[in-house]
């Protein structure tokens, strides 16, 4: 017989400070600069968020990382991280799984012969970001790695091709995920209420996470995060 799980004893996690990025960012920097950090990155910055932060930054983020799929390219917003020297790092690429079952994806997936999920992938390679699929089906882990989607032999077909450039019809802004839009840098607040989980520092510590502080909900939360050097 299973026992039952045990109540956490943790207390409940406390909304973060209203100004959590502006005490994180300088913190990550310091700690740059003692060498425990190789880099550091914010997450759901919109193109004013960014341009506001460069403007003030002592070190400018070496990655932002954003919702970015077909239906949603961030024109303006990869334009303005390729101009700052900002790496773009795209979450959602598969639409939270709703991209799998979109006809236009389904149907160049089919007419190129690989999987809906590498087309959408490789889509994310072209426009210049780095992807992060998650899995733990070692048979898509596979589909999901580096010889399937840069191989020569798959993507440097005419198919490919055409079935890439017909992701471009699905282009209409939508978001699965939350919108940043709105939210003033450094004051975590969205229309004059704080937002819980906005604007939090996210320490990527050796291979695990940690988030201050306190606030569950990592860099899909927005806010500033580094990267520790081993």
């Amino acid at each position: 017989m299973t026992k039952p799980a045990r109540p956490s004893s943790r207390p409940p996690n406390p909304p973060p400070p209203a100004d959590a990025c502006k005490t994180a960012r300088p913190s990550c920097v310091c700690e740059r600069r003692r060498g425990k950090f190789r880099a550091i990155g914010v997450s759901n910055y919109e193109v004013e968020h960014l341009s506001e932060l460069l403007s003030v930054a002592a070190v400018p983020p070496a990655v932002n990382q954003f919702e970015c799929h077909p239906r949603r390219p961030a024109h303006a917003l990869r334009a303005a991280c390729a101009a700052a020297g900002v790496a773009a790092v795209a979450y959602a690429s598969l639409g939270c799984g709703q991209l799998l079952r979109e006809p236009t994806v389904a149907a160049a997936a089919d007419a190129a012969g690989v999987p809906p999920a590498a087309l959408l992938l490789r889509w994310g390679l072209e426009q210049g970001c780095a992807v992060i699929p998650k899995s733990v089906d070692p048979r898509r882990v596979r589909a999901f790695a580096e010889p399937a989607l840069l191989s020569s032999d798959v993507w440097g077909r005419r198919e490919a091709a055409d079935a890439l450039s017909r992701l471009e019809a699905l282009d209409d802004g939508h978001k699965f995920c939350w919108d940043p839009q709105g939210i003033r840098q450094g004051d975590g607040k969205v229309g004059g209420r704080v937002h819980r989980g906005v604007n939090v520092a996210l320490l990527l510590v050796g291979r695990g996470f940690s988030v201050a502080p306190g606030q569950g909900g990592g860099a899909a939360r927005g806010g500033a995060f580094a990267l520790c050097a081993n």
